[in-house]
Protein backbone atom coordinates (compact mmCIF):
# COMPACT_ATOMS: atom_id res chain seq x y z
CA UNK A 1 0.00 0.00 0.00
CA UNK A 2 2.74 2.14 1.14
CA UNK A 3 4.96 1.25 -2.25
CA UNK A 4 2.39 2.27 -4.35
CA UNK A 5 1.20 5.53 -2.69
CA UNK A 6 4.47 6.58 -3.34
CA UNK A 7 4.55 5.78 -6.74
CA UNK A 8 1.10 7.75 -7.33
CA UNK A 9 2.72 10.84 -5.37
CA UNK A 10 5.93 10.85 -7.48
CA UNK A 11 3.60 10.74 -10.74
CA UNK A 12 1.67 13.63 -9.16
CA UNK A 13 5.18 15.50 -8.99
CA UNK A 14 6.41 14.70 -12.25
CA UNK A 15 3.50 16.32 -14.00
CA UNK A 16 3.21 19.47 -11.92
CA UNK A 17 4.48 22.61 -13.28
CA UNK A 18 4.60 25.89 -11.63
CA UNK A 19 5.10 29.52 -12.77
CA UNK A 20 8.59 31.22 -12.24
CA UNK A 21 9.60 34.76 -12.36
CA UNK A 22 12.80 35.40 -13.86
CA UNK A 23 15.09 38.89 -12.82
CA UNK A 24 18.83 39.53 -14.27
CA UNK A 25 20.28 42.30 -15.23
CA UNK A 26 23.25 42.79 -17.67
CA UNK A 27 26.73 45.07 -17.98
CA UNK A 28 27.64 46.69 -21.33
CA UNK A 29 30.06 48.72 -22.06
CA UNK A 30 29.61 50.64 -25.75
CA UNK A 31 33.05 52.12 -27.12
CA UNK A 32 34.76 53.93 -30.07
CA UNK A 33 38.53 54.12 -28.03
CA UNK A 34 39.57 53.50 -24.98
CA UNK A 35 39.28 56.77 -23.41
CA UNK A 36 37.08 57.64 -20.95
CA UNK A 37 34.90 60.21 -23.17
CA UNK A 38 34.43 57.57 -25.66
CA UNK A 39 32.90 54.56 -23.18
CA UNK A 40 29.56 54.55 -21.96
CA UNK A 41 28.63 52.00 -19.27
CA UNK A 42 24.87 50.73 -19.46
CA UNK A 43 23.34 48.61 -16.81
CA UNK A 44 19.53 47.09 -17.99
CA UNK A 45 17.30 45.20 -15.52
CA UNK A 46 15.38 42.59 -16.89
CA UNK A 47 12.13 40.60 -15.23
CA UNK A 48 10.57 37.71 -16.95
CA UNK A 49 12.27 39.21 -20.82
CA UNK A 50 11.18 42.41 -20.11
CA UNK A 51 13.45 45.57 -19.65
CA UNK A 52 12.06 47.49 -16.69
CA UNK A 53 15.06 49.87 -15.46
CA UNK A 54 18.15 51.46 -16.93
CA UNK A 55 21.03 53.02 -16.03
CA UNK A 56 23.50 54.98 -18.35
CA UNK A 57 26.79 56.61 -17.17
CA UNK A 58 25.93 59.57 -19.95
CA UNK A 59 22.70 60.43 -17.92
CA UNK A 60 24.29 59.22 -14.36
CA UNK A 61 20.81 57.77 -12.90
CA UNK A 62 18.24 55.10 -13.37
CA UNK A 63 15.51 55.59 -15.82
CA UNK A 64 12.27 53.16 -15.65
CA UNK A 65 10.27 51.85 -18.38
CA UNK A 66 7.33 49.92 -16.68
CA UNK A 67 5.46 50.96 -13.53
CA UNK A 68 6.88 49.29 -11.35
CA UNK A 69 10.59 50.51 -13.09
CA UNK A 70 9.79 54.09 -12.34
CA UNK A 71 8.77 53.22 -8.82
CA UNK A 72 12.42 51.08 -8.51
CA UNK A 73 14.53 53.61 -10.57
CA UNK A 74 13.12 56.09 -7.98
CA UNK A 75 14.19 54.45 -5.22
CA UNK A 76 18.03 53.41 -6.80
CA UNK A 77 18.36 57.01 -7.67
CA UNK A 78 17.66 58.35 -3.97
CA UNK A 79 20.52 55.95 -2.92
CA UNK A 80 23.62 58.35 -3.16
CA UNK A 81 25.80 55.26 -2.31
CA UNK A 82 24.64 52.87 -5.09
CA UNK A 83 24.63 56.23 -7.42
CA UNK A 84 28.20 56.45 -6.56
CA UNK A 85 28.59 53.20 -7.40
CA UNK A 86 27.16 52.87 -10.68
CA UNK A 87 28.83 55.92 -11.56
CA UNK A 88 32.26 54.92 -10.73
CA UNK A 89 32.04 51.45 -13.46
CA UNK A 90 32.61 53.22 -16.68
CA UNK A 91 35.88 53.36 -14.88
CA UNK A 92 36.43 50.45 -13.03
CA UNK A 93 34.41 48.17 -15.31
CA UNK A 94 34.67 49.46 -19.02
CA UNK A 95 37.90 51.09 -18.99
CA UNK A 96 39.70 47.72 -17.28
CA UNK A 97 38.47 45.70 -19.75
CA UNK A 98 38.66 47.88 -22.92
CA UNK A 99 41.92 47.77 -22.40
CA UNK A 100 41.94 44.29 -22.32
CA UNK A 101 39.70 43.83 -25.80
CA UNK A 102 42.08 46.05 -27.21
CA UNK A 103 45.53 44.30 -26.34
CA UNK A 104 44.38 40.84 -27.16
CA UNK A 105 41.64 40.91 -29.48
CA UNK A 106 40.62 44.30 -31.11
CA UNK A 107 43.88 45.34 -32.67
CA UNK A 108 44.48 42.01 -34.19
CA UNK A 109 43.34 41.79 -38.05
CA UNK A 110 43.73 39.71 -40.53
CA UNK A 111 43.47 40.96 -44.50
CA UNK A 112 40.84 39.39 -46.58
CA UNK A 113 41.39 38.09 -50.39
CA UNK A 114 39.34 38.52 -53.17
CA UNK A 115 38.23 36.05 -55.70
CA UNK A 116 36.16 37.62 -59.09
CA UNK A 117 34.85 35.10 -61.26
CA UNK A 118 31.78 35.05 -63.76
CA UNK A 119 28.07 32.78 -63.18
CA UNK A 120 25.56 32.38 -64.98
CA UNK A 121 22.37 34.95 -63.45
CA UNK A 122 19.78 33.14 -62.31
CA UNK A 123 17.57 35.64 -64.43
CA UNK A 124 16.53 39.31 -65.23
CA UNK A 125 17.18 41.52 -67.54
CA UNK A 126 20.87 40.98 -67.84
CA UNK A 127 23.19 38.03 -69.60
CA UNK A 128 26.06 38.09 -67.35
CA UNK A 129 26.84 38.31 -63.30
CA UNK A 130 29.72 38.57 -61.76
CA UNK A 131 30.50 37.57 -58.17
CA UNK A 132 32.96 39.20 -55.88
CA UNK A 133 34.04 36.64 -53.15
CA UNK A 134 35.97 38.07 -49.87
CA UNK A 135 37.34 35.27 -47.76
CA UNK A 136 39.25 35.05 -44.42
CA UNK A 137 39.36 38.60 -42.85
CA UNK A 138 39.01 39.78 -39.31
CA UNK A 139 36.88 41.71 -37.80
CA UNK A 140 33.85 41.34 -38.95
CA UNK A 141 33.45 45.23 -40.03
CA UNK A 142 33.77 45.15 -43.93
CA UNK A 143 32.63 47.55 -47.62
CA UNK A 144 32.91 46.11 -50.46
CA UNK A 145 31.96 47.96 -53.53
CA UNK A 146 31.66 47.67 -57.30
CA UNK A 147 33.06 50.49 -59.73
CA UNK A 148 32.59 50.21 -63.45
CA UNK A 149 35.02 52.46 -65.41
CA UNK A 150 35.79 54.33 -62.31
CA UNK A 151 32.40 54.88 -61.33
CA UNK A 152 30.59 53.55 -58.38
CA UNK A 153 28.02 51.06 -59.11
CA UNK A 154 25.08 50.75 -56.86
CA UNK A 155 21.82 49.17 -59.20
CA UNK A 156 21.32 45.61 -59.82
CA UNK A 157 23.61 44.96 -56.91
CA UNK A 158 23.45 42.29 -53.90
CA UNK A 159 24.94 41.45 -51.07
CA UNK A 160 25.26 38.31 -48.62
CA UNK A 161 25.45 38.97 -44.51
CA UNK A 162 29.21 38.49 -43.09
CA UNK A 163 28.79 34.94 -42.39
CA UNK A 164 30.97 33.09 -39.89
CA UNK A 165 33.47 30.78 -40.87
CA UNK A 166 33.53 29.31 -36.90
CA UNK A 167 37.13 29.93 -36.41
CA UNK A 168 37.55 33.62 -36.07
CA UNK A 169 37.18 34.43 -39.37
CA UNK A 170 34.52 35.56 -41.94
CA UNK A 171 33.42 36.02 -45.24
CA UNK A 172 31.19 37.87 -47.87
CA UNK A 173 29.95 37.74 -51.04
CA UNK A 174 28.57 40.42 -53.75
CA UNK A 175 26.82 39.67 -56.77
CA UNK A 176 26.70 42.39 -59.92
CA UNK A 177 23.92 41.39 -62.26
CA UNK A 178 25.02 43.83 -65.72
CA UNK A 179 25.24 43.58 -69.69
CA UNK A 180 28.49 43.18 -71.27
CA UNK A 181 29.91 46.75 -73.01
CA UNK A 182 33.79 46.57 -75.54
CA UNK A 183 36.93 48.01 -73.38
CA UNK A 184 34.73 48.46 -70.41
CA UNK A 185 36.48 48.13 -66.72
CA UNK A 186 34.64 46.49 -63.60
CA UNK A 187 36.40 46.10 -60.55
CA UNK A 188 35.45 44.49 -57.17
CA UNK A 189 36.89 47.74 -54.24
CA UNK A 190 37.10 45.94 -50.53
CA UNK A 191 37.64 48.36 -47.16
CA UNK A 192 38.86 46.70 -44.26
CA UNK A 193 40.47 47.43 -41.01
CA UNK A 194 43.23 45.37 -41.65
CA UNK A 195 44.59 47.03 -45.11
CA UNK A 196 45.98 50.60 -45.39
CA UNK A 197 44.39 51.24 -48.57
CA UNK A 198 41.27 49.51 -50.07
CA UNK A 199 41.57 46.51 -52.07
CA UNK A 200 40.72 46.60 -55.58
CA UNK A 201 40.49 43.67 -57.99
CA UNK A 202 39.51 44.29 -61.79
CA UNK A 203 37.22 41.44 -63.86
CA UNK A 204 39.51 40.31 -66.43
CA UNK A 205 37.11 39.16 -69.11
CA UNK A 206 39.97 36.48 -70.89
CA UNK A 207 39.92 33.00 -69.37
CA UNK A 208 40.46 32.47 -66.15
CA UNK A 209 43.20 30.75 -64.38
CA UNK A 210 41.31 27.40 -63.82
CA UNK A 211 39.25 27.72 -67.36
CA UNK A 212 42.97 28.10 -68.82
CA UNK A 213 44.23 24.79 -67.28
CA UNK A 214 41.28 22.85 -68.37
CA UNK A 215 41.57 23.95 -71.98
CA UNK A 216 45.50 22.51 -71.24
CA UNK A 217 43.78 18.84 -70.25
CA UNK A 218 41.90 19.06 -73.23
CA UNK A 219 44.19 20.01 -75.79
CA UNK A 220 46.75 17.18 -73.52
CA UNK A 221 44.37 14.72 -74.05
CA UNK A 222 44.12 15.62 -77.95
CA UNK A 223 47.82 15.34 -78.25
CA UNK A 224 47.82 11.98 -75.90
CA UNK A 225 44.74 10.60 -78.77
CA UNK A 226 47.08 11.23 -81.63
CA UNK A 227 49.82 10.06 -80.11
CA UNK A 228 48.22 6.76 -79.69
CA UNK A 229 46.65 6.75 -82.85
CA UNK A 230 50.35 6.84 -84.44
CA UNK A 231 51.77 4.78 -81.78
CA UNK A 232 48.94 2.19 -83.18
CA UNK A 233 49.25 2.97 -86.33
CA UNK A 234 53.04 1.99 -86.19
CA UNK A 235 52.44 -0.89 -84.10
CA UNK A 236 50.13 -2.17 -87.03
CA UNK A 237 52.88 -2.07 -89.47
CA UNK A 238 55.41 -4.07 -87.57
CA UNK A 239 52.89 -6.30 -86.31
CA UNK A 240 50.73 -7.31 -89.75
CA UNK A 241 54.63 -9.38 -90.70
CA UNK A 242 53.97 -11.00 -87.29
CA UNK A 243 51.99 -14.38 -88.20
CA UNK A 244 52.34 -15.81 -85.13
CA UNK A 245 50.27 -13.30 -83.20
CA UNK A 246 47.58 -15.09 -81.92
CA UNK A 247 44.01 -13.51 -82.88
CA UNK A 248 43.01 -13.05 -79.39
CA UNK A 249 46.26 -11.17 -78.24
CA UNK A 250 45.21 -8.88 -81.16
CA UNK A 251 41.74 -8.45 -79.87
CA UNK A 252 42.68 -7.57 -76.22
CA UNK A 253 45.41 -5.14 -77.54
CA UNK A 254 42.19 -3.04 -79.72
CA UNK A 255 39.82 -3.67 -76.77
CA UNK A 256 43.03 -2.06 -74.66
CA UNK A 257 43.02 0.63 -76.62
CA UNK A 258 39.87 1.59 -77.67
CA UNK A 259 38.57 1.97 -73.59
CA UNK A 260 41.40 4.74 -73.52
CA UNK A 261 40.36 6.65 -76.12
CA UNK A 262 36.54 6.21 -75.20
CA UNK A 263 37.80 7.69 -71.72
CA UNK A 264 39.50 10.57 -73.84
CA UNK A 265 36.61 10.88 -75.65
CA UNK A 266 34.16 11.56 -72.52
CA UNK A 267 36.06 13.71 -70.70
CA UNK A 268 36.34 15.54 -74.07
CA UNK A 269 32.77 15.92 -74.31
CA UNK A 270 32.21 16.25 -70.28
CA UNK A 271 34.51 19.60 -71.13
CA UNK A 272 32.38 20.58 -73.86
CA UNK A 273 29.50 20.32 -71.65
CA UNK A 274 30.17 22.13 -68.51
CA UNK A 275 32.13 25.15 -69.86
CA UNK A 276 30.73 25.56 -73.39
CA UNK A 277 27.10 25.85 -72.03
CA UNK A 278 28.21 28.87 -69.56
CA UNK A 279 26.26 31.64 -71.14
CA UNK A 280 27.78 34.48 -68.60
CA UNK A 281 30.91 33.72 -70.64
CA UNK A 282 31.28 36.16 -73.19
CA UNK A 283 30.92 35.18 -76.71
CA UNK A 284 34.14 35.43 -77.86
CA UNK A 285 35.48 33.43 -75.13
CA UNK A 286 32.85 30.73 -75.73
CA UNK A 287 33.17 30.71 -79.29
CA UNK A 288 37.31 29.86 -78.85
CA UNK A 289 35.99 27.51 -76.02
CA UNK A 290 33.66 25.57 -78.99
CA UNK A 291 36.63 25.42 -81.12
CA UNK A 292 39.35 23.95 -78.83
CA UNK A 293 36.66 21.04 -77.68
CA UNK A 294 36.02 20.89 -81.22
CA UNK A 295 39.03 20.38 -82.18
CA UNK A 296 39.37 17.50 -79.07
CA UNK A 297 36.38 15.64 -80.08
CA UNK A 298 37.33 15.50 -83.97
CA UNK A 299 41.04 14.22 -82.70
CA UNK A 300 39.05 11.62 -80.75
CA UNK A 301 36.81 10.85 -83.61
CA UNK A 302 40.09 10.16 -85.92
CA UNK A 303 41.77 8.21 -83.32
CA UNK A 304 39.07 6.15 -83.11
CA UNK A 305 38.94 5.53 -86.58
CA UNK A 306 42.46 4.54 -86.87
CA UNK A 307 42.10 2.04 -84.03
CA UNK A 308 38.74 0.30 -85.77
CA UNK A 309 40.58 -0.01 -88.99
CA UNK A 310 43.71 -1.25 -87.00
CA UNK A 311 41.58 -3.92 -85.27
CA UNK A 312 39.33 -4.66 -88.44
CA UNK A 313 43.36 -5.34 -90.45
CA UNK A 314 44.79 -7.32 -87.59
CA UNK A 315 41.46 -9.56 -86.63
CA UNK A 316 41.04 -10.38 -90.15
CA UNK A 317 42.72 -11.40 -92.97
CA UNK A 318 45.55 -9.33 -93.57
CA UNK A 319 46.60 -7.70 -96.81
CA UNK A 320 49.38 -9.16 -98.89
CA UNK A 321 49.80 -11.57 -96.05
CA UNK A 322 50.48 -14.71 -99.10
CA UNK A 323 54.05 -13.26 -99.90
CA UNK A 324 54.86 -13.03 -96.79
CA UNK A 325 53.66 -16.13 -95.32
CA UNK A 326 55.19 -17.86 -99.36
CA UNK A 327 58.75 -16.45 -98.15
CA UNK A 328 58.53 -17.64 -94.38
CA UNK A 329 57.87 -20.99 -95.65
CA UNK A 330 60.91 -21.18 -97.55
CA UNK A 331 63.00 -20.11 -95.02
CA UNK A 332 61.90 -23.38 -92.86
CA UNK A 333 59.81 -25.64 -94.45
CA UNK A 334 62.06 -28.79 -96.65
CA UNK A 335 62.22 -28.15 -100.27
CA UNK A 336 59.87 -30.90 -100.99
CA UNK A 337 57.51 -29.45 -99.34
CA UNK A 338 58.02 -26.02 -101.20
CA UNK A 339 56.22 -27.16 -104.50
CA UNK A 340 52.86 -29.21 -102.55
CA UNK A 341 52.48 -25.42 -100.55
CA UNK A 342 52.07 -23.67 -104.06
CA UNK A 343 49.80 -26.02 -105.64
CA UNK A 344 47.56 -25.98 -102.75
CA UNK A 345 48.43 -29.77 -102.14
CA UNK A 346 49.22 -28.63 -98.44
CA UNK A 347 48.68 -25.30 -96.45
CA UNK A 348 51.21 -23.81 -93.82
CA UNK A 349 48.71 -24.41 -91.25
CA UNK A 350 48.25 -28.10 -92.02
CA UNK A 351 52.67 -27.99 -91.70
CA UNK A 352 53.23 -25.51 -89.21
CA UNK A 353 53.90 -28.54 -86.68
CA UNK A 354 56.64 -29.61 -89.59
CA UNK A 355 58.03 -26.40 -89.83
CA UNK A 356 58.77 -26.01 -85.81
CA UNK A 357 60.38 -29.72 -85.44
CA UNK A 358 62.69 -28.40 -88.58
CA UNK A 359 63.54 -25.46 -87.35
CA UNK A 360 64.04 -27.69 -83.82
CA UNK A 361 65.99 -30.01 -85.59
CA UNK A 362 67.73 -26.98 -87.44
CA UNK A 363 68.66 -25.86 -83.76
CA UNK A 364 69.85 -28.85 -82.56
Amino acid sequence: MASSFLRVSLLFISLYTADGFLYYNTDRCDFNSSDLKDIEYIRSEYFNKVEFARFSSSLGKFVGFTEFGVKQAERWNSDASYLAVMRAQKETYCKHNIDVDYQNVLTKSAEPYVRLHSMAPPGGKHPAMLVCSVYDFYPKQIIVTWTRDGQEVTSDVTYTDELADGDWYYQIHSHLEYTPRSGEKISCMVEHASLREPLITDWDPSMSKSDRNKILIGASGLILGLVLSLAGFLYYKRKARDLSKSDSERNELAFGVSGLILGLALTGFFFYKTKAEDLSMPEFQRNRLIIVASGLILGLVLSLAALIFYSRKTCGQIPGSKPVQTSLKRLILPSSLHSAVEEGLATPQMHSGISNSSGLFAFL
